[in-house]
This record gives structure tokens, sequence and C-alpha cells, in this order.
């Protein structure tokens, strides 16, 4: 299994739509185009990382040579209830083809901070899949 790696995306646009999903002053409509927004972007660098696959494609022209994501149909979205929902469906306009999985889980009040949950439907990940687990963690980011 590969070791985790974390990207730290610094694009002017992913800033500013944080700093509005993070704002006590945006309303519900910015909060979710916001959220919606950050996960295309994040999955957007997330097909960074993965390899690309040489492939013969018929043009109007003549056949050429391509590209296809390796691994794009092995990805598997674990989104964590509530405000990953727009986040997830920022990931799926670059991810189409992910399966989904869905954890209701909340954090209890202080001083105890302990995580609930009371509902989980994962589909089977297997060994070469890919998990990404959604949970954008904007107020404390301790859930």
């Amino acid at each position: 299994m590969a070791s985790p790696r974390i990207t730290i995306v610094k694009h002017p646009m992913a800033l500013e739509q944080l700093t509005l999903a993070r704002d006590r002053r945006s309303d519900q409509v910015i909060f979710r185009k916001a959220i919606f927004r950050l996960g295309r972007m994040l999955a957007y660098e997330f097909l960074r990382t993965l390899e690309t696959k040489e492939v013969l494609v018929e043009t109007p022209l003549e056949k050429s040579r391509g590209k296809k994501i390796k691994g794009n149909d092995k990805i598997v979205i674990v989104m964590i209830l509530r405000a990953s929902i727009p986040f997830v469906e920022g990931m799926y306009k670059m991810l189409p083809m992910a399966r989904t999985g869905i954890i209701s889980a909340w954090r209890g009040e202080p001083p105890d901070c302990s995580i609930e949950g009371s509902y989980a439907k994962i589909p089977t990940i297997h060994e070469d899949d890919i998990a990404i687990i959604a949970d954008p963690m904007l107020a404390t980011g301790h859930t």
C-alpha cells in the first residue's frame, strides 16, 4: 500500500474559495458554491498524481495517439456528511467514474469533543483502489 501524501494547494482561487467558505458572513449560497469549487479544484490537483497510459484514437482525419488516466475507475470517494455534499459534487465534475461511500459523523461539544457517528455505507474497497476521504473540516478542523 502506498504511503499517504499531502499536497498543499496554494492556488489563489482555491485560497479565495476557502476564505469564502470559512467566513461566518457567507450565506448558504456562497458557502455551497465555494465548497463546490474547492472540490473541483482539489480533484483536479489529485488527478495530477495519477499516471497516464497511451491509447490509440481515431480522429476525423487519421488515427492518432492520446493519453488516458490510469486508475480513473478505481477511485472511491467517502464523504463525511454534511459539508462534504457540495464538496463531493465538485469532485464528481472531475472524477465522474468515482464510486461513493457515506459516513454520517459529528463532533461532540467541548470539552469532550468526541466523534459520534450514526451511519456508514461504504462500497468494498479493494487493494488497488484509491480512497479519498472527503471531509472539508472547515470550522475547527477537528472532525
